[in-house]
């Protein structure tokens, strides 16, 4: 029994009669035309064809010097396999739960970007997939031929995952250590995510080279009192430049990385439907 196509497998049933104790001039069959009642089914398999041939087999005798000939009638009987049932409950869940997961796992939870719960997530969606794979377990047939094409789809998307967990857990970790230790944005992100030159040359600007205060001739309070003023308020500035560098290169750190989730989630969801497509491709347009 070959169950290495299940749940969309079929199987051969082949039936052999003869009468070995009358040779073939003592005995004679007539094969008519096998009849299969439409009326009666069955709720897991279906019968495809069934066929009878007649065949004569010649055997040696008893004593090994002469060669007997039987006659021998082998029925076939093919039987297919009726998937609906493992399609509905194990196969489209099985593909939406990872969709969903993978979904889960690359969109942000707040308009700030903010990444927690996705290792929970996924280790929720691996969870699922073992009472899946323990649900297909049970009712898959034992064979030594080979797993069946439904337990190895369910441990390609279990696999799939996985990939997809480990995929966000480096983006999180990456976009944690950027944003922890100020890394600047290199060039070749701005160009892809950064739309806002004109702003960000304002605040690169050195407010050393634009004074603050312009000398009058005017004035005529103190010149420590007047410097002090100046220093304070470069201060100032230069805190508030500072500030505004660093929300300026979050902003440009979040733009990416929400870029890269989505072309992530975009290529997973892709490959996912790719691979469901082409493994049962063959099986079901066959």
């Amino acid at each position: 029994m070959d169950v290495r196509r299940f749940p969309f497998d079929q199987q051969i049933c082949d039936l052999q009669f003869g009468s070995w104790g009358f040779q073939i001039h003592q005995l004679t069959h007539h094969v008519k035309d096998t009849f299969v009642p439409k009326h009666k089914g069955n709720s897991e398999w279906e019968i495809v064809s069934f066929t009878a041939r007649k065949q004569i087999a010649a055997y040696e005798n008893s004593m090994g010097d002469a060669q007997n000939e039987y006659e021998e009638v082998f029925y076939t009987l093919v039987l297919r396999r009726k998937p609906l049932y493992y399609v509905v409950v194990i196969l489209i869940p099985t593909y939406l739960i990872v969709t969903v997961s993978i979904i889960g796992l690359f969109i942000a939870h707040s308009a700030d970007g903010e990444r927690e719960e996705k290792v929970s997530l996924g280790l929720t969606t691996l969870l699922t997939m073992a009472v899946v794979l323990d649900m297909v377990s049970g009712q898959m047939p034992r064979s030594s031929a080979g797993l069946p094409l439904l337990g190895r789809y369910v441990l390609l998307e279990t696999l799939i995952s996985v990939t997809a967990m480990l995929i966000s857990v480096a983006i999180m970790i990456w976009n944690e250590r950027v944003l922890s230790y100020g890394r600047k944005p290199p060039i070749w992100v701005h160009k892809l995510v950064d739309n806002d030159r004109d702003d960000e040359e304002i605040i690169n600007k050195d407010p050393a080279k634009h004074p603050l205060l312009q000398s009058s001739k005017k004035i005529v309070e103190p010149i420590d009192k007047r410097c002090e003023l100046t220093m304070m308020l470069h201060i100032i500035v230069k805190h508030c430049l500072i500030k505004r560098r660093a929300d300026h290169d979050k902003n440009v750190w979040h733009r990416f990385f929400s870029l890269l989730d989505i072309v992530s989630m975009t290529s997973l969801i892709v490959f996912n439907t790719l691979l469901t497509v082409l493994t049962f491709h063959s099986v079901i347009f066959c």
